[in-house]
This record gives structure tokens, sequence and C-alpha cells, in this order.
């Protein structure tokens, strides 16, 4: 006979519900590491990206034979969220055309500094506009990267959401190295443009 050492009025632990998160980012970063491994744990709310090709377009693509493929065509095969439902995510095609199209214009790091500071308003207009509000509803977090979510935690914020952000390296820190290296070697390459150094400091 086994004898049982709990009380019978004993409750077992309850468990914390785990955080249901939103996560919104420009670009695949790391193959979309981040929203994955959320969606792996349960705690995936919604997905906001720029460009993501559907399961169906993820097996037309892979038809094309791999010696014939284009760079363009093996550039959208890098931007598959496989892990994630398609339900489960909001593609932004058309800001991504256009960011694409603003990045290769740019002639210098001014130009491109412009370019990220509008990236960056323009993402988070987007997804405000595509029904953040709604989703925010069934979440509790939301998680954003660096440049590219300024008003979308403002937003969160107002929605009672925690609010995180991924800065991949500190702005002071990375100019201090900048300016280590070209004191260090001042002919390898141009100055740190002072000028792209104040935009990308207006969203971080």
């Amino acid at each position: 006979m086994t004898l049982s050492l709990q009380s019978p009025h004993h409750e077992a632990p309850r468990s914390t519900p785990a955080a249901r998160v939103i996560v919104a980012q420009i670009g695949a970063r790391m193959h979309y590491a981040v929203p994955q491994a959320f969606q792996r744990l349960g705690m995936l709310a919604h997905f906001y990206t720029d460009l993501a090709i559907s399961p169906v377009w993820r097996r037309l693509l892979r038809c094309w034979p791999t010696a014939w493929r284009p760079a363009t065509i093996e550039r959208l095969l890098t931007r598959d969220p496989q892990e994630i439902l398609w339900e489960q995510l909001t593609c932004l095609p058309r800001f991504g055309a256009e960011f694409h199209r603003r990045r290769r214009g740019a002639r210098n790091d001014a130009d491109l500094a412009r370019v990220f500071d509008w990236s960056g308003n323009a993402f988070c207009t987007h997804v405000l506009q595509s029904g953040f509000a709604r989703e925010a509803r069934q979440a509790d977090t939301l998680y954003t990267f660096a440049w590219g979510g300024l008003e979308l935690l403002q937003a969160a914020k107002s929605l009672g959401l925690q609010t995180i952000t991924e800065q991949y390296i500190a702005p002071f820190i990375e100019r201090e190295l900048l300016a280590e290296e070209q004191e260090r070697h001042p002919n390898w390459e141009r100055p740190f443009d002072t000028v792209a150094d104040q935009y990308s400091q207006d969203r971080v």
C-alpha cells in the first residue's frame, strides 16, 4: 500500500500563464529567430514584418532549379518564417518594396541614414494601420528592434502592453569604436558622417 504525504487540502502550484507577445521587425534578422522562438514556446500572438513568403510561394519558388535561380529568388527564399502560421503573420510588401527602392537610391551615409529614419516611422505607421490595436487585445507584450519601433512602443504603452526593444549595439559604443578605428587607421576609410550619425540617433 502506498501512502500519500500530500495534505488533502493541499493545492497544486498554479503555473503562471505564458506571455503573449507581438513581434514587429524589419527584415529577416537571423532567419526570424525571435518570432519563431516565441512560436515554439506557444507565446507568439502576432508577427509583423515587411516581407515574407507564404507556404504556397515557398513551394513554387523551390521548384525553380537551384542552378538557374536568380539572386532575387534566392533572397526571397530566405524570407521564409517556416514555423509561423500564416494567419499569425501580417506582411507589408508595399512598404518593403519602397524601403528597398530607397536604399538602392542612397548615394552616401547621410542619404542612407535618412532612408532608415523614414523606414522606422513608415513601418510603424503601416503596422498601426494593419490591425495592431485589435491584435494587442490578445497580447500583453510588444517586442521590437532598434530604430523600427518608436511609434509602436508609444502605442503599445498606451494600450497597457509591456514593451521590449532589442538594441543590437548601443549607438554611443558604436561611435566610440568607429572613432577609435579611424584615429588608428585614418587612410582605411572616409571619416564617419556626422550628419548620418545625427539621423541615426533620432530613433534609438
